[in-house]
C-alpha cells in the first residue's frame, strides 16, 4: 500500500503553547517571589516582560488579510503564524466557515520556520541571561542580552523581507487595501471582496520586545547613576 499525506486544518492553538503559558506563569511567580525576597535584582525581574511579549507574539498572527463582499455575506481572511509554517485562509459563507491551505512556494515554509526558531532562541537567551545575572556573571548576561537583541532584529528583517517578496508576487504589496477576487470553497464561482492587509499584532509585539529589553536597562542605569 502507498503512503498518503493528509493535512488536517484547525483553528485551535497547538497544545504546546498552553503548556508554555503554564510554565511561564510559574516562572513569573517564582521570579516575583525571589524579587520580594531580595534574591534577585529588579534588572533580572523586568526581563520577564520581553519573554511574555515574545511568547504571546508566537501565538498571535504576524501578517493578516481580511475582507468581505459589499453585502457582507462572504468574509475572507488570511492569518500567517510562524508556528504553523502554512498559510491558512478562512472563508465564511452565510455563517459557514471553510479553512484552506493556501498555495505558496516551499521557501515560505522555510522562512517561517527560521523566524520561529530564531524567536525561540531569543526567549531561551533571555531566560539564561536571568540565570547568569542571579549567579553574578555580568559578562555572560550582557552577551546573551545583546545577542537576543541582534537576533530579534534579524527576525524582524527576515519576516519583513519574506512577506514583502511573497505579497509582491501575490497581491502587490505588504501593506495595502483594494478589491481582490477569491474563489468560493466547493464552488466554481469567484467573488470580489473589499480587502485590507498589513503586518499583524504578533509582528509588532516582536518589535516591542526589543524595546522591553533595551529600555529598562537604560532606565535602571540612569537611576543608579542618579544615586551616585
Amino acid at each position: 500500500t502507498g503512503e498518503e499525506e493528509i493535512n488536517v486544518i484547525t483553528e485551535k492553538t497547538p497544545v504546546v503553547f498552553s503548556h508554555i503559558v503554564i510554565i511561564l506563569t510559574l516562572f513569573a511567580v517564582i521570579m516575583l517571589a525571589l524579587f520580594f525576597l531580595k534574591k534577585t535584582s529588579l534588572h533580572a525581574f523586568v526581563k520577564i516582560i520581553p519573554i511574555i511579549l515574545l511568547i504571546i507574539a508566537l501565538i498571535l498572527p504576524w501578517w493578516q488579510l481580511s475582507g468581505s463582499t459589499q453585502d457582507m455575506s462572504i468574509d475572507h481572511e488570511i492569518n500567517i503564524y510562524p508556528w504553523s509554517q502554512k498559510i491558512i485562509s478562512k472563508t465564511t459563507v452565510d455563517g459557514n466557515s471553510y479553512l484552506e491551505i493556501s498555495t505558496a512556494p516551499e521557501i515560505v515554509d522555510q522562512f517561517l520556520m527560521l523566524v520561529l526558531l530564531l524567536t525561540i532562541i531569543c526567549i531561551l537567551c533571555v531566560v539564561l541571561s536571568m540565570a547568569f545575572e542571579i549567579l553574578k556573571k555580568p559578562r555572560i548576561e550582557k552577551l546573551l542580552i545583546y545577542g537576543s537583541i541582534i537576533l530579534l532584529i534579524v527576525v524582524i528583517i527576515v519576516f519583513s523581507y519574506g512577506m514583502d517578496q511573497l505579497s509582491t508576487i501575490g497581491i502587490g504589496s505588504m501593506y495595502g487595501e483594494g478589491i481582490l477576487s477569491i474563489d468560493i470553497p466547493y464552488s466554481a464561482d469567484c467573488v470580489d471582496i473589499d480587502a485590507s492587509w498589513s503586518m499583524a499584532i504578533g509582528f509588532y509585539l516582536c518589535i516591542l520586545s526589543i524595546l522591553a529589553l533595551i529600555t529598562p536597562r537604560i532606565l535602571i542605569k540612569k537611576l543608579h547613576w542618579g544615586k551616585e
